[in-house]
């Protein structure tokens, strides 16, 4: 891992936007891959959403997306006396798989979120922060879930 990445982000969307107030992400790199994996976490009451993989119903597989660049805007309704979480954090994955040998090669990751409380008001963006390889040995345990048959090097 030590890829670098070329992030940009937004602390607090406008007000117009269709997540106001929450944060906004965008990552690139010239390294080559051809996916993102994204696992999210988060202390929320639901049990479905404290731990899953953040993917694209339209793909075969658990992929965020088959997209050179990596966009995320999170979205959770809240109001002043009720929060559903105190914090949601992703681990983004840029990969290199090969299907043919069912393998996965890890180019590097990024942790990114937020966190929510009663002050302030607004969501509190978590910094973009490189992720390392024992993040990636822990996150693996849930994608080969479903990712079966496939190993990573």
């Amino acid at each position: 891992m030590g890829i670098t990445f070329n992030i940009s982000y937004t602390p607090n969307a406008e007000k117009d936007c269709f997540n106001p107030s929450f944060p906004i992400i965008h990552i690139k790199t010239d390294a080559k891959y051809n996916a993102w994996l994204h696992i999210i976490r988060a202390d929320c009451s639901d049990k479905e959403l404290q731990e899953f993989i953040d993917g694209d119903i339209k793909l075969n597989y658990p992929f965020y997306t088959l997209e050179q660049d990596f966009y995320d805007s999170p979205l959770w309704y809240y109001t002043l006396f009720s929060k559903p979480l105190s914090y949601w954090i992703g681990h983004v994955y840029a990969i290199k798989i090969d299907h043919e040998r069912k393998t996965i090669k890890v180019i590097d990751g990024i942790k990114l979120g937020f966190k929510l409380s009663y002050f302030p008001i607004k969501p509190q963006m978590i910094l973009p922060s490189p992720l390392s390889l024992e993040d990636w040995q822990e996150d693996w345990t849930i994608f080969k879930e479903e990712l079966k048959g496939y190993t990573t090097n």
